[in-house]
């Protein structure tokens, strides 16, 4: 696969940080493999339930095996030099900030998308969702040696939380079941003993609303080299762009 794109990088041209010197068209390859790390955490406050000792909210009594084989991806990018420690990624459209610290760039940019839901009745009942998804996708370059290195990758970040009342009175609500997901990410204490859940009739949770929080971070980072054009010039970076 072949991914075109552009960066656009303002870089530091004082005699004392030669950023000048990497201006030009660049090809950039992407790494097949890459690494990736998952972390998963929680918050929660019923009585008699507890998150596993080893939390994994993606766990299974299924083995399941995926074999995966692909090749790297190229890009081509143009490194235009300007004024101070600082520099933008034009990619797709997007103008990313980035800067230069002790000889390696980096650019960083964060997307998120966040909701909220709520219920609540008159006669004492409450019920909130929480959701927020966010993404941060970085690009580290080093112009130190004769080609360029570095990663490609980013942060996932997922965070679901529910708050609902923990005594309430049924028939007067007209909803008798917890709409708290504790089935799916507590277990009971001591052990042996049921999952927990929010009965509207007992007092389930140490404050008085029940709350449970999951929260999910994958990290997964590419190493990307780069190779410098003979053309240092926009003509060169407009022939490996152009679709003719």
């Amino acid at each position: 696969m072949r991914i075109q794109c552009t960066i656009l990088a303002l870089a530091t041209m004082t005699a004392c940080n030669p950023s000048s010197s990497i201006e030009g068209t660049w090809v950039f390859e992407v790494a097949a493999d890459a690494t990736v790390e998952r972390t998963d955490d929680g918050d929660e406050n019923f009585v008699e339930g507890s998150f596993p000792l080893e939390t994994d909210f993606n766990a299974s009594d299924w083995t399941e095996s995926t074999t995966n084989e692909r090749s790297g991806q190229l890009f081509v990018a143009q490194i235009i030099g300007g004024p101070d420690k600082v520099a933008w990624l034009a990619l797709e459209g997007v103008l990313v900030p980035g800067e230069r610290v002790e000889g390696i760039w980096e650019f960083v940019w964060n997307e998120f998308d966040e909701t909220t839901t709520e219920r609540s009745h008159p006669a004492g009942y409450r019920f909130a969702q929480y959701q927020r998804t966010s993404q941060s996708t970085v690009v580290t370059l080093d112009f130190s040696g004769p080609d360029a290195t570095g990663t490609f990758g980013g942060v996932t970040e997922s965070e679901r939380s529910w708050t609902e009342t923990d005594v309430w009175d049924d028939d007067a609500v007209g909803q008798s079941n917890s709409q708290i997901p504790t089935n799916q990410y507590l277990v009971g204490v001591p052990d042996g003993q049921p999952t927990p859940r929010n009965d509207s009739l007992l007092q389930d949770c140490d404050d008085p609303e029940c709350l449970l929080t999951v929260n999910e971070t994958v990290t997964t980072t590419y190493a990307l080299t780069g190779l410098r054009s003979d053309e240092n010039s926009a003509d060169a970076f407009d022939a490996l762009t152009s679709d003719n």
